[in-house]
């Protein structure tokens, strides 16, 4: 529960609860109806992004929850190819991660960037050519070295490739934006690459700076929202009430170095925040808690309450037995 973090943002339990619960409606009814859809794609994109505004909300009041909505989110944005999910899918829960998906996905970014290198067989599914093309965004390729840098899956190809991806010059001046903040895509490289190398102590310093930035400009975004008091209390406003990529770069970095380091490192930037910024980084830090199980030891009993009583892509079974939209 963050009660502090709510009145902060002149938000009260019965506001995100009802918000959160009106894009969980509407995420079921996008996904409802793909399954009548000839090419679902449309409908699960909708679905997904309405599953994860559910859980930024949800993660005001019932973190548990928040997480559930947020992996149920991510499964279909990595199913659809985009690396976002593969971000977030390492963010908040990495086992579920498919380590074929993600040395596939990692393949072709190393592609990308090495013309040289030898073409793969053609996959008669289509699903290499989805994320391929997907990849073609240097978003999506900024999400995928995050989700490669942090995840423990071992990887077919040496770090060290990574690495060089992450120092060409492209990624360490891009300004193109990423994220709700629209933050510089060199900032998402550069965490990445800090990831990637052995020195967790300075690592967990960069991470924590660059969130801390990260929380100023949502601190900005979101007390002009909140000066149309209608919007921002009927959740209308056009800005994220928590963002969740500053949570889960905080979740997935937290993996790499350990929560207790960047628990640290995150903390002893609040105190020169503005309280409305501050927000991010409290929430960021309740979530890194949960990773060790100081709080909400079992996600599956209550996160996944939705996922069995309201439907969801999976259809409340086993996702080996998910009847996959596409056909695969």
């Amino acid at each position: 529960m963050a009660d502090a973090e709510m009145q902060a943002l002149q938000l009260d339990r019965e506001q995100a609860t009802t918000a959160a619960d009106f894009f969980l409606s509407y995420a079921e009814y996008a996904e409802g109806h793909s399954r009548d859809a000839a090419d679902p794609t449309r409908g699960l994109l909708d679905a997904a992004s309405a599953l994860r505004t559910a859980g930024q909300w949800a993660m005001l009041f019932d973190r548990p929850r928040a997480t559930g909505l947020l992996v149920r989110s991510a499964h279909i944005w990595h199913r659809l190819g985009y690396a976002f999910g593969t971000f977030l899918l390492t963010a908040l829960t990495p086992a579920e991660v498919p380590r074929a998906d993600l040395n596939a996905r990692i393949r072709q970014l190393v592609r990308l960037h090495s013309p040289e290198a030898v073409r793969p067989k053609a996959d008669p599914s289509g699903e290499d050519e989805r994320s391929a093309a997907l990849l073609s965004y240097p978003q999506q390729q900024a999400y995928l070295a995050l989700a490669a840098a942090t995840n423990p899956i071992d990887l077919d190809l040496p770090r060290q490739r990574l690495l060089d991806i992450c120092n060409a010059p492209l990624h360490r001046q891009g300004v193109s934006p990423i994220g709700s903040l629209g933050t510089p895509i060199q900032v998402y490289w550069d965490i990445a690459r800090n990831l990637l190398s052995r020195d967790d102590e300075h690592t967990a310093r960069v991470v924590a700076e660059h969130l801390g930035n990260m929380a100023r400009v949502y601190g900005q975004n979101v007390r002009l929202a909140m000066a149309n008091g209608w919007l921002w209390s009927n959740a209308a406003a056009p800005v994220d009430a928590v963002d969740v990529d500053i949570m889960g770069i905080a979740r997935a970095a937290a993996h790499r170095v350990g929560t207790e380091l960047l628990d640290r490192e995150l903390r002893s930037r609040t105190e020169e925040l503005p309280q409305i910024a501050r927000v991010a980084i409290d929430i960021a830090v309740l979530s890194i808690g949960d990773i060790d199980g100081r709080e909400d030891r079992d996600r599956s009993d209550r996160g996944n309450r939705d996922r069995d009583d309201r439907g969801d892509p999976f259809d409340g079974r086993d996702r080996d037995d998910w009847e996959d939209p596409f056909g695969r």
